[in-house]
């Protein structure tokens, strides 16, 4: 995930989302920071909220209070999807946004969950500082937006039947896949694809509409999706 905000560049690897800024610094008043995840504090609640709480805290703090801050979680701001394109366009300061949701505004950000491209966490937390990290960073500041702090997560997928392990263990459902490139992966493993941020795939399983999903490994706890779930499939090490 990554945090985008636009006033001050201060500093998201995702196999969901990243933590970014837009390059233009509002007027007056608190920094609003927007995500889609559950709220809680800065010692309990979803990793990525608390995450936000601990940032602003700590510019707060190096500001001597100059800096403050607002956060909106769960989307209650703006509309998940709405994010990336108010951080473009100076309407947002700061999101804990999954990059790969702009994927049709930027298509590289795709690249943000690719199969198999990340297969560690030693490995995501080095794109930082690798040529790989550098030239998503110079395409994104292109758009008007800055990265501020790496995040790269590890995924599975929770079913409301059999377990999904292999690609053919998806034929015929419905299936949410997370990015374009998962997408196209179910769809030749003969699945329906389901497209939708996190923070909706509860009600779609709950209702049906949606069979399986593949999230982030935070995601499946913070929503709770052993509520609508039989089967999961986990990133185990």
């Amino acid at each position: 995930m990554s945090l985008i905000s636009r006033r001050t560049v201060l500093g998201a690897l995702a196999s969901t989302p990243f933590w970014s800024m837009s390059s233009v610094w509002a007027q007056s008043g608190a920094l609003k920071i927007s995500h889609q995840f559950p709220g809680g504090t800065i010692s309990e609640g979803d990793f990525r909220d608390r995450l936000t709480r601990m940032f602003a805290a700590e510019v707060g703090k190096r500001t001597k209070g100059s800096l403050k801050f607002e956060i909106y979680p769960g989307s209650s701001l703006m509309k998940t999807n709405s994010q990336f394109s108010a951080l473009r366009k100076g309407a947002l300061d700061f999101s804990l946004v999954p990059l790969n949701y702009a994927g049709g505004e930027v298509p590289e950000v795709n690249i943000g969950l690719m199969p198999g491209l990340v297969t560690s966490y030693e490995q995501g937390a080095a794109w930082k500082n690798s040529e790989v990290g550098k030239e998503l960073s110079r395409i994104l500041l292109e758009k008007g937006v800055i990265i501020v702090s790496w995040i790269w997560q590890a995924g599975g997928v929770a079913s409301r039947g059999k377990p999904i392990i292999d690609p053919s263990d998806a034929k015929g459902l419905k299936v949410r896949g997370g990015s374009r490139e998962m997408d196209l992966i179910l769809k030749e493993a003969g699945a329906a694809v389901v497209t939708l941020p996190s923070n909706e795939i509860y009600a779609a399983m709950q209702t049906g509409a949606m069979d399986a999903a593949m999230t982030s490994s935070t995601s499946l706890i913070s929503f709770r999706l052993e509520e609508v779930s039989k089967s999961l499939t986990s990133g185990r090490d």
